[in-house]
């Protein structure tokens, strides 16, 4: 199921990070970012790609599955915008792509963001959920110059989880992780319905 979500690694403003198209949700993308992490760069000692010398950090991750792919990821690990074929002669080049952060992405449609912080050595789960405010919309009808005003709720993002990367810590509970973000989203729910109404 197309759950858009952002992987992104930590900055002194907030995140930064790439578009992940298919299975957002910690459950799926969760669980698979732990899995590469771990895998890849914490645990690895020459069973999955090249051994993890030492050399191989959190930052690494960063480098070779944020940086290295802007395009972003339709399915994560396997399938990126940026340098798969069929991705690529459809859309064009993608390896510069601008990164989203914090204040270029959309909450309504970013529906998770996972930030990894390698100095802390973390992996922040963000869900996404209505704000107290409202978005002003508003569409001039070319042909007629009929104005339709309307409007909606802007959404936020809302911290859900703060995980150690550590290779001495289990794996999380990702079912208890993704429910913990819908009670989350839904909270905010309640709490805009209350101050503007169901009509909204």
């Amino acid at each position: 199921m197309s759950t858009r979500a952002a992987i992104a690694f930590k900055t002194e403003e907030g995140w930064s990070g790439v578009y992940s198209h298919w299975d957002g949700y910690p459950t799926s993308l969760g669980a698979r970012i732990w899995d590469t992490i771990m895998k890849e760069f914490i645990l690895n000692k020459g069973e999955i790609g090249i051994a993890n010398d030492g050399s191989r950090s959190l930052q690494s991750f960063v480098d070779v599955y944020i940086k290295g792919h802007r395009g972003g990821w339709s399915s994560f690990p396997e399938t990126c915008y940026c340098h798969d074929p069929e991705f690529v002669m459809r859309d064009g080049d993608k390896t510069q792509e601008e990164f989203m952060d914090q204040d270029h992405s959309d909450p309504l449609f970013i529906e998770w963001v996972y930030i990894i912080d390698p100095d802390m050595k973390t992996l922040t789960v963000l869900t996404h959920g209505r704000s107290k405010g409202l978005e002003h919309n508003k569409v001039v009808d070319k042909k007629t110059g009929e104005v339709r005003k309307w409007d909606s709720p802007k959404y936020a993002h809302y911290p859900v989880v703060v995980l150690s990367l550590n290779p001495d810590i289990a794996e999380p509970n990702w079912e208890a992780i993704e429910k913990k973000g819908g009670e989350i989203s839904e909270q905010m729910s309640k709490k805009f319905e209350t101050r503007y109404g169901r009509s909204i």
